[in-house]
C-alpha cells in the first residue's frame, strides 16, 4: 500500500470536498450553478468551509499516525479535533453548516488511515 504524509492526507480530503461542490449538475444540492434548496449557501461558502477544515484534517491524520494508546482514546481525541473543525467551519461560513457530516467522516478516515499504517508496520502517514 502506498504511504502518504499527514499533509497529503489533509490535502486529499480538502480536494475531495472542493471537487464535490464543483460537480454539476447535482439536483437538490449546491453546485457552481445553483444553491438548490439552500438559499444560504453558494459554491464559495463550500470552498471557504473546505479550506478552513484542512488544518483539522491534518491533525486527525497526525493523531492516528502517532497513536500508541487504546483506541477509545484516539476516538476521543478525533472527536475533540472534529469539534474544533466545526467551529472553524461555522466561523468561515458565518454559521452555516456546510460540512458537518463530512467532518465526521473525514476525521475518522484520516485518523484511521494514519493508525492502520502505523499498526501494520508500513511507513504510513508521516509528519513530513
Amino acid at each position: 500500500m502506498s504511504s502518504f504524509s499527514v499533509a497529503q492526507l489533509a490535502n486529499f480530503a480538502t480536494r475531495a470536498l472542493i471537487y464535490e461542490v464543483s460537480v454539476n449538475p447535482k439536483p437538490g444540492l449546491v453546485d457552481p450553478v445553483s444553491s438548490g434548496p439552500h438559499p444560504d449557501m453558494t459554491v464559495f461558502t463550500f470552498i471557504d468551509s473546505s479550506l478552513s477544515l484542512q488544518p483539522y484534517l491534518q491533525l486527525c491524520a497526525q493523531l492516528g499516525d502517532s497513536w500508541t494508546a487504546e483506541l477509545p482514546g484516539l476516538f476521543k481525541e478525533l472527536r475533540s479535533a472534529g469539534v474544533k473543525a466545526e467551529q472553524a467551519m461555522f466561523s468561515a461560513t458565518g454559521g452555516i453548516n456546510t460540512h458537518k457530516g463530512a467532518i465526521f467522516f473525514a476525521r475518522n478516515f484520516d485518523g484511521s488511515y494514519g493508525l492502520s499504517t502505523t499498526a501494520s508496520g508500513t511507513d504510513g502517514a508521516t509528519g513530513s
